[in-house]
């Protein structure tokens, strides 16, 4: 019964979209704002006095608790640079020799934009002839503490039904090793990352692990001393 009632509940959380930020500080200004009009809301329920002003829009939908509930999962999108400064530093990260290549969160976004096709993700499993999971192209966005989202807007049809899903996961880097802190299917949030996490990014890669950019790529992490998160920007030092 407690696996059931955890997969219903995972089911219904899924059906909430989760909400996107365009930083980190963004997000944190969110949280703020949410806590001043649950403030707000509390202190007029104390005294009997009317909430006037913008609190007041605020603290109607505000709960008394900061605790979870649907539609509160979150994630960081990246911006996506129109320059094209991406395409020097892509030859840099896939030449021969030590060095190290910087790129902004919006020059990796614009390159995964121009570069990364949206994959059907195949199957020899019989059992999976009736789904269909084609990811789109993926956003990188930076979050604190040296980590950052992967964000892939997946399309799954299963037995004719067809659904967008936002699939982003936590990560954070060490040494040239991405370690999954947390992966969510809108707004549910998957148990065990590093196992069940893993495997649902995995089949989603599936879908660009043939394409040049994702072999640049995967390729460099190999090769690097490590990747991290600097000022907005992912830093390869290459051997």
């Amino acid at each position: 019964m407690a696996l059931l009632g955890a997969l219903l509940g995972f089911v219904y959380m899924s059906s909430f979209p989760a909400q996107a930020f365009g930083s980190q500080a963004e997000y944190k200004a969110s949280l703020a704002e949410a806590a001043a009009a649950v403030e707000a809301a509390q202190v007029a329920a104390e005294s009997g006095e009317p909430i006037k002003g913008k609190d007041a829009a605020s603290a109607k939908g505000a709960l008394p608790t900061l605790g979870p509930k649907p539609g509160s999962a979150h994630f960081i999108e990246g911006e996506v640079y129109s320059s094209r400064t991406w395409e020097a530093k892509r030859k840099q990260l896939s030449a021969a020799g030590a060095q190290s290549v910087a790129f902004s969160v919006g020059e990796m976004n614009a390159w995964m934009a121009s570069k990364f096709r949206p994959g059907v993700v195949d199957s020899d499993d019989e059992e999976a002839a009736n789904l269909l999971i084609v990811p789109g192209v993926p956003n990188l966005g930076i979050a604190d503490q040296g980590e950052f989202y992967l964000n892939v807007p997946t399309s799954i049809t299963a037995f004719g039904a067809t659904g967008d899903f936002m699939i982003f996961a936590r990560c954070a880097l060490k040494g040239n090793q991405v370690k999954l802190r947390s992966v969510n299917v809108r707004s549910a949030k998957v148990p065990l990352p590093g196992i069940l996490g893993a495997r649902i990014l995995g089949v989603l890669m599936q879908g660009f692990a043939t394409s040049e950019e994702y072999q640049i790529i995967s390729e460099a992490f190999a090769r690097a001393d490590t990747v991290k998160t600097v000022d907005n920007q992912f830093v390869f030092e290459l051997r």
